[in-house]
């Protein structure tokens, strides 16, 4: 039966035995083995999740690559994000490690220190970038508290994964218009509220300019900001290549109001996704998108 790297982290069993065997496996057998799991995943072509990475990588690099080197990028984004997972359940249960693994620098650092004074509320959006389930968590052990909206429908690994950060005091819940209100209050009484950022939502209405090219993506955080009136932030994790991640952060940004509401989602999400792009940019073979931004190049892709 393949490695499906979806099923190591979107099922509750899957995720509790990756707990399990990752918590005990020393580093240098974790990536190995996980250098193993993603090349296994790619030896079986035509998998919808590898060909959404071929073709989301395709875009994001400017749809230059040849078949020889987007091979190569698809092949380094699966080992990438397999590493991550690695690292996320081999650290879990140690505080102090996934402290030492995590590095805010000074930027997001004044973030989590915003947050503990209340100072204003702010809408937090992470790409899909790193080890980007780690957030949470880690922000959690710093002290900071949250309202995390998650992806509509999800798995039961995903499910646990917010579980936890709740442990930790993100309080994460999947988004449905009662819990869009929830957070609107929240950042109104000067909290954070943290959610994904560029995953697809093809019932959106919506497609923004990403990358150059329209597609379907959700732009609830333009409504939140702006019914709460509090920035915007986004936020992306690297993996630095001494090993460990860093968070880095945009400025923050301003909705900028117009009389068409359409004109208003559109035109401010395509704004915040700029950002996004030059985060994804630094280091596109950590982008773990699995899902396809652009069904419509499929046919050109080599």
């Amino acid at each position: 039966m393949a490695i499906n790297l979806h099923d190591l982290i979107n099922s509750r069993l899957a995720a509790n035995l990756g707990l399990t065997f990752m918590g005990i496996m020393p580093p240098k057998i974790g990536a190995i083995l996980a250098n193993l799991a993603a090349d296994h995943v790619l030896s079986r072509p035509g998998q919808p999740m590898s060909q959404a990475v071929r073709q989301n990588q395709w875009v994001v690099h400017g749809m230059k690559p040849d078949k020889e080197e987007l091979d190569r990028i698809v092949r380094e984004t699966f080992r990438s994000r397999a590493l991550a997972i690695y690292d996320l359940f081999h650290n879990m249960r140690n505080a102090k490690a996934m402290r030492q693994m995590i590095d805010f620098g000074p930027d997001f650092e004044s973030l989590v220190e915003r947050n503990l004074n209340r100072q204003e509320g702010t809408v937090v959006l992470l790409t899909h970038t790193g080890a980007h389930e780690l957030v949470g968590i880690t922000a959690g052990l710093q002290g900071m508290q949250g309202f995390g909206l998650s992806y509509p429908d999800q798995g039961g690994g995903y499910q646990w994964h917010d579980e936890i950060r709740e442990q930790y005091g993100i309080k994460a819940v999947p988004t449905t218009m009662s819990t869009l209100k929830q957070a609107t209050n929240y950042l109104k009484d000067g909290g954070t509220v943290i959610t994904g950022l560029e995953r697809p939502l093809p019932e959106s209405g919506y497609k923004p300019i990403f990358f150059g090219r329209p597609t379907s993506l959700p732009v609830h955080y333009v409504t939140l900001a702006v019914r709460a009136n509090v920035p915007v932030v986004v936020a992306a994790v690297r993996r630095k290549s001494e090993g460990g991640y860093l968070i880095v952060r945009s400025n923050f940004i301003q909705i900028k109001r117009f009389n068409d509401r359409r004109e208003e989602l559109t035109c401010n999400a395509e704004r915040i996704l700029s950002y996004a792009e030059e985060f994804i940019c630094a280091a596109p073979e950590q982008w773990a998108m699995f899902y396809p931004l652009w069904p419509e190049v499929a046919d050109e892709v080599p």
